[in-house]
């Protein structure tokens, strides 16, 4: 027995004790994918909830309602955490400014003015767009390398995306000239997510992701308010219908507050060209959205979609030689709430 002992004992501690630092690894990577996903989950639901709410109010009120909002949550909190508002440098304050200006104030003024000319699942289909800009600005940008899984993943995500366009349209939308200029309007909507993502990665790396999601809040709402003073000041609020408030509401609790915290959570524990394909469940989310708020009939085509934008998303969480199914189990793990880090 002796001998056994010492011949099988080491063996045995040995992969014993490589298992809870491959867990700890699979779980924190399952972690930022589930974080990911959720965030996007919110950035896909505002194409039908910010379609209801510019039906009822001008753009630039809106949006400045939504950052004013979100402010009103995130900078008391910011001030309990923290002991006050925190310090950051000036290139952290450059790189949040400019991510205002293109994922928020551009983002936001292209694709609620698009929203107004096409549809809310059409809508989402193009914002598929973003994963390959993401992935190729992120390594012109930020040094990224693309290994085979991620390029796989991104194929996968645009593949399906690209086939939802192409095979179904969508239902509901303009026809003519309007349609192509709403159209227009969402492809520069994404690319202004795509640098917001790409410069999320670049200051998430350095500062607190609760006081970057604070900032660049801050300055969405300073960039709108001028122009949502005015339309406030030449528009009939009281007309507006009570839907369009509360798509006001939601619109700055679920993709302002929650989507952009997850987002910062997320990109700091993988690569920006690997969070580019979690952008996948935009589109996917658009169409469900505006089936169950807006009654536009999803097509069979849009089932293709998912199911391509469904495995790149478990490659996109997978470790480089690690099975499916041992991603699906860590991710399952990584859900439990027990398992969320705290923001520090």
């Amino acid at each position: 027995m002796d001998d056994d002992t010492y011949s099988h004992g080491p063996s045995r501690t040995r992969r014993g004790g490589n298992r809870p630092i491959e867990r700890r690894a699979v779980s924190a990577r399952a972690l930022g994918g589930a974080e990911l996903t959720i965030a996007m989950t919110t950035v896909g639901s505002s194409a039908a909830v910010g379609k209801m709410m510019v039906e009822g109010l001008p753009v630039f009120l809106g949006a400045t309602v939504r950052f004013a909002i979100a402010a009103a949550i995130l900078v008391p909190f910011v001030v309990w955490r923290h002991g006050g508002m925190p310090r950051l440098s000036r290139g952290d304050l450059g790189i949040l400014l400019l991510q205002a200006l293109t994922g928020v104030f551009g983002f936001s003024v292209c694709w609620l003015l698009g929203l107004r000319l096409t549809s809310a699942s059409e809508a989402g289909i193009i914002a598929s767009g973003t994963p390959a800009i993401v992935a190729i600005a992120s390594v012109v940008l930020l040094g990224d390398r693309l290994v085979r899984r991620e390029v796989v993943a991104t194929v996968c995500v645009v593949a399906g995306v690209v086939l939802m366009a192409i095979l179904g349209g969508s239902a509901g939308a303009a026809s003519g000239s309007q349609r192509l200029a709403g159209d227009g309007l969402i492809v520069g909507a994404t690319i202004g997510e795509a640098l917001f993502i790409v410069l999320g990665k670049r200051s998430g790396l350095r500062v607190d992701p609760l006081v970057i999601a604070t900032a660049v809040t801050v300055y969405g709402l300073v960039l709108f308010l001028p122009f949502g003073i005015y339309e406030a000041a030449t528009t009939g609020l009281s007309e507006a219908p009570t839907r369009a408030w509360v798509a006001a509401i939601y619109y700055a609790v679920g993709p302002t507050v929650v989507g952009y915290l997850l987002l910062y959570r997320g990109l700091a524990r993988m690569s920006a060209s690997t969070a580019a394909v979690f952008t996948g469940v935009v589109p996917v989310t658009a169409v469900l959205f505006s089936w169950l708020l807006l009654g536009e009939s999803p097509l069979w085509s849009h089932g293709i979609g998912v199911a391509a934008v469904l495995i790149g998303i478990i490659l996109a969480s997978l470790n480089d030689g690690q099975h499916p199914w041992q991603g699906v189990r860590g991710g399952w793990r990584g859900l439990l709430p027990g398992r969320v880090t705290p923001m520090r």
